[in-house]
């Protein structure tokens, strides 16, 4: 069903229609009050009545007086933070603002009444000391003042922010964030609507600063954000849009290698040329490698093939011949003085024996040995003697044949003495001979290596530089490999690219809408038509004004530029596009870089935009703090749009009533 055209700017031809079927904003805060406790009589520290359509949060008006401070550290900072905490935000300030707070109110609470999808819900999340998820609360279809006066009907926190996730993120399907790798999530949007203050505007997809409490998105699953919940992306585009980020990082991965391979064979060319003294160099990276190889193997062979042949002609082989068949002599005349030695021993000790022995000890020993004397040739003989033993021919002092033995054996050692003094001399002679062949051959050695040094060094040199070609071939083999893949995913990049575009062109009615909703409210705030568009690339979706120059020709400022994003996107939902829940904080846009006059023009145009209701209540939330007074018009003492007026003059003009 469509209503009567109703155009918010004068200079446009293209009216903006409200969409009768979406009658009330998904989300939108109705009350927050800050209690000292959760009873039911706790003393209320602040009570603030929201409404549909536009909400101002300004601060008094500066009596002129230098010294005086009025509009800053009043709370409205604060205020929007408790707000953002209460739909789910793990904090509402820095760790000092909280501990000040918490000191102070030390079971403090902070209590919102929000409408989700019609329904009421009671939030209740603790500013004091205490201020763990297991200490919130919940309670739908309730107020505030029955949530205080009964505790069976509280739910945890939890039951609040699955109504959320299932109101405003479910009916988006399975759209997946590419970088964070998972669907969206309630606390991906929140920040979105409620911008921080610290952030000052730069950015339409900058929402929160850097920190340990931030609940950041990389940028590029901001635009997944903001384009799937415009309905400008389907849950299938996300995967075309993954699939193309992963293209596009693996081919700058790819380049970069690439250049780096270049790089790489660029110097191990130059190498080549100059230790291998090239003077033709191909610019063919193959046929390059082919002639380095070629001409390193060459210089290679024709210098071991020199070698050789000085090696040839040295003596050093017969000479070491010569060498080892002496040694091996030395080491055979050795055995054989060791043996005549170990014989020359052994007859001393027999002469030794017959010289020193005794024949009683003899007796005795073989008596107590159970054996017979040696000195007896026969058992009758040797017991006759009184000798029980039996023969052993043991040779005693008493021995018949002693003399004649010890002339024998005394005989023998002078023959083993004489032979021991031949060999010895032969092994002098055979050891001064090892001496000079062993001097001859280290001479020889020392010549020998004299020359083969040098030579082995720039065989091993050129030897080395053939494998350094071979490497570089295959090396170059890579790059060639690379740079064919490269093709082929320049291709898969191109493809891609051109997918997405055939899926951003389906939107191209909800782009339309949107992008006319951008250029009114750019009109708005500036005061004049401008061109503008948004864009959809392959980097996301962009706020792009045609003419850079505003009023009195001043540059477009980055901040208008972001709020007039924001608006363009809460007025297309209105108009019936995409999911945004229609509710939307502003914290002090004028600290940014706008211009007074472009402020007034912001409040006119939500004012406006609540007009095209009529007597209806709108179907969106806007919740704005200022330091600077907003139009007359909007701003007087039965104005419903000023819900609250902070003055840091008086202690009851703060937020919580008290400094920190």
């Amino acid at each position: 069903m469509s209503v009567k055209n109703l155009t918010l700017f004068s200079n446009e031809p293209d009216p903006l229609i409200v969409d009768p079927s979406r009658p009330a904003p998904v989300l939108w805060v109705r009350q927050l009050v800050i209690l000292e406790s959760l009873a039911s009589d706790a003393r209320v520290i602040r009570r603030i009545e929201f409404r549909r359509g536009l909400n101002i949060i300004n601060t008094a008006i500066h009596p002129g007086d230098d010294t005086a401070t009025v509009g800053h550290s009043v709370g409205k900072t604060l205020l929007l933070r408790l707000i953002r905490y209460c739909l789910g935000e793990r904090n509402f300030g820095s760790p000092a603002v909280r501990q000040a707070i918490a000191e102070r109110f030390h079971k403090g609470y902070v209590l919102a009444d929000v409408a989700v999808a019609g329904v009421p819900w009671v939030v209740a999340r603790p500013i004091g000391i205490d201020t763990a998820t297991h200490s919130s609360f919940t309670m739908p279809e309730a107020t505030i003042d029955s949530f205080l006066n009964t505790t069976t009907r509280r739910e945890r926190f939890s039951a609040f922010s699955e109504e959320l996730r299932r109101q405003i993120v479910q009916p988006l399907g399975s759209a997946k964030l590419p970088r964070a790798d998972r669907t969206i999530e309630w606390l991906d949007v929140l920040p979105w609507l409620s911008r921080d203050q610290a952030c000052r505007h730069r950015s339409h997809t900058e929402w929160r600063p850097p920190g340990p409490d931030s609940h950041g998105l990389k940028i590029e699953d901001c635009h997944v954000v903001i384009r799937t919940f415009m309905d400008l992306l389907s849950p299938e585009d996300t995967g075309l849009i993954v699939n193309h980020k992963q293209l596009l990082r693996r081919r700058g991965r790819l380049l970069h290698t690439i250049e780096t391979e270049r790089s790489v064979l660029a110097r191990r060319q130059a190498e080549l040329v100059g230790a291998l003294e090239i003077k033709d160099v191909s610019s063919e990276y193959e046929l390059f490698a082919a002639a380095a190889e070629a001409n390193a193997r060459d210089k290679k062979d024709s210098l071991e093939r020199f070698l050789d042949d000085e090696i040839k002609k040295s003596p050093l082989p017969e000479v070491e011949s010569q060498y080892s068949d002496v040694v091996k002599e030395i080491g055979a005349l050795d055995q054989v003085l060791k043996s005549l030695r170990e014989n020359e021993r052994a007859t001393e000790n027999q002469i030794l024996q017959l010289e020193r022995a005794s024949t009683e000890s003899i007796l005795l020993q073989l008596a107590e040995q159970g054996e017979w004397c040696h000195l007896f040739d026969t058992k009758t003989e040797a017991v006759a003697h009184g000798c029980p033993g039996t023969n052993s021919d043991r040779q005693g002092i008493d021995d018949p044949h002693r003399e004649r033995k010890l002339r024998d054996l005394r005989q023998d050692l002078a023959n083993v003495r004489t032979q021991i003094g031949e060999e010895s001399e032969r092994l002098t002679l055979k050891q001064i001979e090892s001496e000079r062949l062993r001097n001859e051959v280290q001479k020889e050695q020392a010549r020998v290596e004299k020359l083969r040094g040098p030579l082995r060094q720039r065989i091993e040199r050129y030897a080395l530089l053939e494998e350094a070609a071979k490497a570089y071939g295959n090396q170059s083999a890579e790059l060639h490999r690379l740079i064919d893949s490269g093709r082929e995913l320049k291709a898969d990049v191109d493809n891609s690219l051109q997918d997405r575009k055939n899926a951003d062109a389906r939107f191209r009615l909800h782009l339309n809408t949107i992008t006319n909703c951008f250029r009114n409210v750019l009109g708005d705030l500036l005061g004049h038509s401008v061109e503008a568009r948004i864009e959809l690339n392959a980097q996301g979706i962009f706020p792009r004004p045609a003419n850079t120059e505003g009023i009195r020709g001043a540059a477009i400022g980055t901040s208008t530029t972001v709020l007039g994003f924001d608006l363009a996107c809460l007025a297309a939902s209105i108009c019936g596009v995409g999911h945004h829940p229609r509710f939307l904080l502003h914290d002090s846009p004028r600290e940014a870089d706008m211009e007074e006059p472009m402020y007034h023009r912001l409040f006119r145009l939500v004012r406006s935009l609540e007009s095209l209701f009529g007597e209806r209540l709108p179907s969106f939330q806007y919740i704005v703090t200022t330091t600077t007074p907003p139009p007359s018009e909007l701003a007087g003492t039965d104005s419903p749009f000023v819900r609250l007026t902070l003055d840091k003059r008086r202690p009851d003009g703060l937020l919580l009533n008290e400094t920190f």
